[in-house]
């Protein structure tokens, strides 16, 4: 027996020498690889780059509703999504085109994505896309064909429509709603794990949730003070307050007159029509007080928004107006100032009638990139401003706290400071 067992022992010892090179080596591969793993790992939680994990707690003033209104944009996606550069990105689809005239739209809806449920959240908002005859045909292809052109489709399908969010309602209780990750195929991707929303019942108690931490961020009405820990993160609105000049009435006929109001330096007296209610009122108030010091001889009447409404602009009747232009979701500034929006009761109020400010349109509308856009809109303010026709006094944005370990993203395509969460899959936990 013992014989047997020392055979056995010698044998063992012959392998483990034959073949200790062979084991070293590939002890030393599994080495690397775990190191590398764990650099990897380590780079991924020091760097800049975003991680995957965390939960995120938000605070509001209110109830079910506004808990509903922050669920629409958690849990549901578009046809296309637009990354962190403002570039417009597929997201249920894996192609799409269109024809020409921008009447007909083909969508190749992806295999994983129930095409007769994105058929039916389309009809019930065909108030977006405008009238239209939606058809999910073989091979889960979607068309639209719409009865007026509109370039601008992918970009109004980029809204939060589709049950295949980053998130979904995961536990719900009166004051409390926790989101977990949407694991259904093709749901859009997220590095938070969970979102925690906190309901308060007014904005003392919600201030008293930032003075002790208690969640990542909210929104306040006013933001006097940023607490300690925090951050005011801001964002802008395709919403601007313009000094329009009517360039079809004295004293604006001509550029010079136009371009002296711009710099503050016009000697002929007008009349500069405002809407009755904020904050046309302040800044109107503010632009007199500058006027006055520059000498320029303005007078500043008042009048409801249903007068301008309904009088004023149809019949162009002013001189000067403080008007306030709103570019909408796919960032569109052809009803305001196409030479084709003229005749009223058209937007084109100002009278702009220019070759330049028309092409400069239709290269807006060609270009599906929301960073993009609101570059050659900014162009096309410029230009506005050189023709004498209009100045961009304000744009209009929204703000809310924000805890420094939170990496944020801002959103693009924002109407409201609830589309703050429109970029919640690109935050991440530091």
């Amino acid at each position: 027996m013992l014989r047997i067992v020392a055979r056995v022992a010698n044998k063992v010892s012959s392998l483990v020498a034959q073949y200790e090179k062979i084991l070293l080596a590939v002890l030393s591969v599994v080495i690397v690889i775990s190191g590398t793993f764990w650099f990897r790992q380590f780079a991924g939680s020091q760097g800049s780059s975003p991680t995957i994990g965390g939960t995120y707690v938000d605070g509001i003033v209110g109830g079910e509703r506004e808990v509903q209104t922050i669920a629409s944009k958690l849990t549901k996606t578009g046809l296309f999504t637009i990354d962190a550069q403002g570039n417009l990105q597929n997201q249920l689809i894996t192609k799409w085109e269109v024809n020409p005239e921008k009447t007909l739209y083909s969508f190749q809806i992806a295999p994983e994505v129930d095409g007769e449920e994105i058929l039916q959240s389309l009809n019930e908002n065909l108030d977006l896309i405008g009238p239209s005859q939606l058809n999910l045909l073989e091979g889960n292809t979607l068309t639209v064909e719409l009865i007026t052109p509109n370039s601008n489709l992918p970009l109004l399908l980029a809204q939060p429509l589709f049950d295949y969010g980053p998130y979904k309602v995961g536990k719900m209780t009166e004051k409390t709603t926790v989101f977990t990750r949407n694991t259904r195929a093709k749901a859009q991707s997220a590095y938070i794990n969970k979102i925690i929303v906190h309901t308060f019942p007014d904005e003392a108690a919600l201030k008293k949730a930032f003075e002790k931490k208690n969640i990542d961020g909210g929104t306040l009405t006013t933001i006097d003070a940023v607490p300690d820990g925090y951050e005011k993160k801001s964002f802008q609105l395709p919403r601007y307050y313009v000094l329009v000049l009517n360039i079809n009435r004295a004293p604006f006929r001509e550029l010079t007159p136009r371009q002296q109001l711009f710099t503050q330096s016009l000697t002929k007296p007008f009349t500069l029509t405002v809407p009755d209610v904020e904050p046309y009122k302040s800044i109107a108030t503010k632009l007199s007080v500058e006027w006055q010091a520059a000498n320029v001889p303005a007078t500043v009447e008042y009048k409801s928004q249903e007068e301008i409404i309904n009088k004023i602009s149809p019949s162009r009747d002013f001189q000067a107006m403080l008007v306030g232009v709103e570019y909408g979701a796919e960032l569109d500034p052809y009803y305001v100032w196409h030479s084709s929006q003229l005749r009223p009761p058209a937007n084109n109020v100002s009278g702009v009638k220019d070759q330049q400010v028309d092409t400069l349109i239709a290269q807006i509308q060609g270009e599906l990139s929301p960073a993009k856009r609101s570059e050659m809109i900014n162009s096309l303010h410029i230009l506005l401003k050189d023709l004498g026709v209009a100045l961009v006094l304000e744009q209009e944005e929204e703000s809310f706290l924000l805890k420094d370990s939170i990496n944020y993203k801002e959103p693009w395509l924002p109407l409201a400071l609830r589309d703050r969460w429109q970029s919640i899959s690109q935050w991440s936990v530091k």
